[in-house]
């Protein structure tokens, strides 16, 4: 899988010594494809539960673009944003 290709990587280019940018890029790398988002991705939320590419870009219009601002806002402003029911919000927050 693409997830034991990526580790490794990391893995092979640090045996390797070549150097510790390559080293923290490859771990990067690694990271990113196990969250299937890229590190500089607004789509947070993607990494959450039952939260897919609608909900996920519902929560960037609406300005929530980190883990922090999901934790600022209010479990029920979560649910209008996304249009889901309670608990819902409650359990992204969590």
């Amino acid at each position: 899988s693409t997830g034991r290709v990526s580790r490794a990587l990391a893995e092979f280019v640090y045996q390797r010594q070549t150097g510790f940018r390559v080293v923290v890029e490859a771990t990067i790398l690694s990271k990113c494809i196990k969250a299937k988002l890229w590190e500089n991705s607004e789509h947070v939320a993607r990494q959450l539960d039952r939260i897919g590419v609608t909900l996920s870009s519902n929560m960037v219009k609406a300005g929530i673009t980190s883990f922090e601002k999901i934790l600022e806002r209010n479990a029920r402003d979560i649910e209008l944003i996304v249009n889901r029911h309670p608990p819902f919000g409650s359990q992204a927050r969590k």
